[in-house]
């Protein structure tokens, strides 16, 4: 099984391409977290690196594709695999297709652009539900989302 394309740039960019054309950017914004001690990264840890990324399915097998229709998968997880990156806060950009009318549900939030959080493990695990029109929930969250927008 393949897995998606992947291309770091000096800035620790990664591109994650499926083959659903849906290309996915993983943008780690900052190398420290200054706030709070517990995230920030000790001194001497040696360089921050993505050693590993990929999808997985709802039975936590590898993909590299998936479908986008909520009826034959309800979501999909993005595992992240870093080292000495622990703190460090991470945007996800999202970039569609016009014509698919989609998006994700993560952490109570609807997303089609971007998601930001902060690697708390090592081994981070990011679950997206698959956008499903037909949710009200997720229709409700679709709409909160597009007023903040505006």
């Amino acid at each position: 099984m393949n897995l998606p394309e992947v291309t770091i740039n000096k800035n620790i960019m990664i591109k994650l391409l499926l083959k659903n054309r849906i290309p996915i950017y993983l943008l780690l914004m900052s190398l420290f977290f200054g706030g709070c001690s517990v995230f920030k990264p000790l001194k001497n840890q040696g360089q921050p690196e993505v050693i590993d990324y990929f999808f997985t399915d709802e039975q936590g097998n590898k993909i590299d594709a998936y479908s986008i229709s909520p009826k034959e998968q309800k979501y999909i997880c993005m595992m992240i695999i870093t080292k000495n990156l622990i703190g460090t806060e991470v945007t996800l950009d999202i970039e569609q297709d016009e014509a698919i009318e989609s998006g994700f549900i993560c952490k109570g939030k609807y997303v089609n652009k971007s998601i930001r959080f902060k690697i708390r493990k090592n081994k981070e695990k990011i679950k997206l539900f698959i956008y499903d029109p037909e949710n009200k929930r997720h229709v409700r969250l679709k709409e909160k989302s597009e007023k903040l927008e505006n």
